[in-house]
């Protein structure tokens, strides 16, 4: 699909041994899912049109059979594009999420490789400043659709480490134009990206457990007192 927005005057969008490491990020005994929270660094090219700097954050949900599902929240933004008298700065705010595989690497236990598939949806701000015409902005939509591959790395505790890399197809290309000049930043069909996060092992069932726990003590204590008042 190919989109086009017109601004006044300045600025347009086109469109540990295995024992001890088996709780690394899910267990394949027992019972059926983990929860993981994660933060990180990213960085790429061809997202934006110029290359890109910025974080995430995001949870996944692991069963214990391999699969996987992740979502994930992501502000970018692309290096400041010079040009003439003025400079054009796109920013991105944007959602990614998808279904995950889970494979053990054998020869090293602490190490889990996980492949997803991913889509993205989001919004871009293009903003052109310092221009004859002004300061003027124009935000489109940005979807894209792709494949990515982590390794997590089992650290101390609930603790992992995470290693990112992930190719991005364009499914709506974006050009921007300032009035009176050609095209200023034009977005690629394909962009990359790498990112360097930690991620934090939660165990739900764990919790459940222990709600369940304490819910039986509250129980057991309120019984014993009625008991005793009624002696």
């Amino acid at each position: 699909n190919q989109g086009e927005t017109s601004l006044p005057a300045a600025i347009r969008s086109d469109d540990s041994d295995h024992g001890a490491r088996a709780n690394n990020a899910v267990t394949r005994s027992g019972k059926p899912t983990t929860v993981t929270a994660e933060a990180g660094a990213l960085a790429g090219a061809g997202l934006l049109g110029r290359p890109v700097f910025g974080g995430t954050v995001g949870a996944g949900l692991w069963h214990s059979v391999g699969f996987g599902l992740t979502a994930r929240a992501a502000y970018l933004q692309a290096l400041q594009n010079d040009w003439g008298s003025g400079q054009v700065q796109v920013e991105l705010l944007a959602a990614q999420f998808g279904p995950c595989w889970w494979l053990p690497v054998s020869a090293h236990p602490a190490l889990l490789f996980r492949p997803c598939v991913e889509l993205g949806l989001g919004e871009q701000h293009g903003t052109a400043k310092h221009f004859p015409g002004g300061n003027w902005g124009a935000r489109e939509l940005w979807v894209v659709l792709g494949p990515t591959a982590t390794v997590a790395v089992t650290l101390s505790g609930p603790w992992e480490a995470l290693v990112s890399s992930g190719i991005s197809l364009r499914l709506r290309r974006q050009t921007f134009y300032v009035t009176g000049l050609d095209e200023v930043q034009s977005q690629e069909l394909v962009g990359g990206y790498f990112s360097l996060g930690l991620a934090l092992r939660l165990d739900p069932s764990g919790f459940i457990r222990s709600n369940r726990s304490r819910t039986a003590m509250v129980i057991d204590s309120a019984f014993a007192s009625h008991s005793l008042q009624e002696r």
